[in-house]
Order: C-alpha cells, then structure tokens, then sequence
C-alpha cells in the first residue's frame, strides 16, 4: 500500500506540480495538462528514502574520493583537448567529461531528493567552474574552447559529435540546478551555451525550449 500510494503521490506530482503555471506562464497560452516535476519536488519515502541515503553515503555522495577522474571532472584542472578528449584515450579522457557530468546529474538530484545541505553545497562546489567559465565565446560547455577560433569549432563537432555529446551532459546537471534552485548563473550558461547557432545547425536545430 505504502508503494501503490508513493506511485500515485508521484503521478499527482508530475501531472499538478503548482509551479507549472508560473513556470509556463510566458511561453503558453493555456496551463499545460502535464509538466516534469522539479527536483525535490517529490520527495522518496520507505524503501526509495533507503536507496536514495545509500547512495548519499556511498558512491554518489563521496566520487571524488573514489576515483581521481571524477576529481577532477569538469574542473580548471582537466581541460582536456583532442584525443585527451574522447574514449580513445588511454587515460580515459572522457571518463572525466562525459562520466563526470553525469555524476553531477546524479548529485544535483539526489541532493534535492533528499534536501540534503551538504550534498547541495558539494554539487554547488563542483558546478562552480563552469557556472565561472563558460560564457558567450565558449563552445558547447567546453569553455576552454574558442567559439571564435574555426580550428577549436571544427575540432569540438569532429568524431560524430561525440565531443558535444560528452558536454552536451552537462546540460542535464545545469538544467537540474536551475529549475530546483532558481540559480540565474545557471540559466545564464544555458542560454549562451545555446545560443552558438552552430550548435544548433549540426545537431539538428535543437535548442532546449526552456530557456
């Protein structure tokens, strides 16, 4: 019963978030029949309270101390170029980029989740750099890239894209953040991560209609 009324409590959540109307309210006409849940927003209980607690005292609340690319992901300590930037490296060079940003992803949640300070402010600690450094002229969230150099463009869209996959991550942490902390620096960064028109031509024209 505790499961089916979680479940049902979660649905209610995502269908009537009260926040959806404001949220909406100068993109749309008319309040929207459905909208995503902020993180936080539905908060785990029983055997979910559990796992979400285990991953806070385990990998996810402690990575840095497990693994040294996770360190130093997305940091002014890895800005890794080239092959340094793909799986091809021997070093594991986007283990760092790609598996970093979605640790962050993972963090900035269960943070929320769980409403937990500390594991806030380490999130907060670790999107730091790049709410710092990625700005107008960046690619992607690659700030070490130069939006105005051809060579640095060229180099980020080559590999099928990969390199922008393997940012492209970051979104998903940066987004997170802004909608359950209302950040401006997140959203600042979102909108001049997208808004290089380049970025949009090779990757099909998407651009995130929540900015």
């Amino acid at each position: 019963m505790r499961l089916r009324s979680a479940v049902l409590f979660s649905f209610c959540a995502v269908v009537r978030s009260p926040l959806c109307a404001e949220d909406h309210a100068a993109t749309v006409s008319v309040e929207p029949a459905m909208c995503v849940a902020k993180p936080g927003e539905v908060k785990p209980a029983g055997w979910l309270l559990d796992r979400a607690r285990a991953a806070r005292d385990g990998f996810t609340g402690h990575m840095e101390e497990v693994d040294r690319h996770f360190r130093l992901a997305w940091t002014t300590n890895c800005m890794r170029r080239g092959r340094q930037l793909t799986w091809m490296d021997a070093h594991r060079g986007s283990w760092s980029a790609e598996g970093g940003a979605y640790w962050l992803d993972g963090l900035v949640k269960l943070a929320c989740q769980l409403d937990d300070a500390g594991l806030k402010a380490l999130a907060e600690r670790r999107l730091q750099p790049v709410l710092d450094n990625v700005g107008t002229n960046t690619v992607g969230f690659l700030w070490w890239y130069d939006r105005n150099r051809p060579a640095d463009v060229e180099e980020v869209f080559s590999q099928a894209l990969w390199r922008v996959w393997t940012a492209g991550v970051s979104e998903r942490a940066l987004s997170a953040w802004w909608a359950a902390t209302g950040d401006p620096r997140a959203r600042r960064v979102l909108r001049d991560v997208f808004s290089f028109e380049e970025l949009g031509r090779r990757c099909g024209g998407y651009v995130p209609s929540l900015l």
